[in-house]
């Protein structure tokens, strides 16, 4: 078992050596999203008696967010300079209120990005590798908004799909 380890720690280290480019890379990320825009908003300090109408804020009454995606690159020719790109993207956006334990909302906004381009590197054999690129991606959005206080209610958000 122990000479198999060392054989395949071998042959890993040797197959790094023996190709100049790589043909295919793979990044995984993930981290805190900022709500900005439309997304970012505070719930209001007092409720009127009808509650909050979330049909008519100017925002969605998120505070913070947090992602996660991958990304890969393929390279298609033999100088390394021609690449097709893919990605999914998962972002989810939260906030939330207590209003003195009468009653407490929570809202969610959820948005899973798909994207395809394709990208020309200027120069791939150099340290630092500037690029031209295209991509396509599609924005899935939903979620929703629960208030609970003697009852819970939820209410879920219509989904859009949005291109860019």
């Amino acid at each position: 078992m122990k000479k198999t380890l060392i054989l395949f720690s071998a042959l890993l280290v040797l197959s790094n050596y023996s190709f100049s480019q790589k043909k295919f890379t793979v990044n995984i990320y993930g981290g805190y999203t900022l709500p900005l825009g439309d997304l970012h908003g505070n719930f209001p300090d007092t409720l009127g008696s009808a509650g909050i109408d979330f049909r008519k804020t100017k925002t969605l009454l998120t505070s913070y967010g947090i992602n996660i995606g991958v990304q890969g690159k393929y390279v298609i020719d033999s100088s390394g300079s021609a690449r097709v790109t893919a990605g999914a993207n998962y972002n989810t956006f939260s906030g939330s209120h207590d209003y003195s334990g009468v009653t407490t909302y929570k809202n969610k906004v959820n948005i899973i990005t798909l994207s395809a381009g394709i990208e020309y590197v200027i120069n791939p054999v150099k340290k630092y590798v500037p690029f031209l690129g295209l991509e396509l991606a599609a924005n899935f959005f939903g979620g929703d908004i629960e208030g609970s206080g003697d009852t819970t209610v939820t209410l879920t958000r219509k989904s859009e799909t949005r291109y860019g």
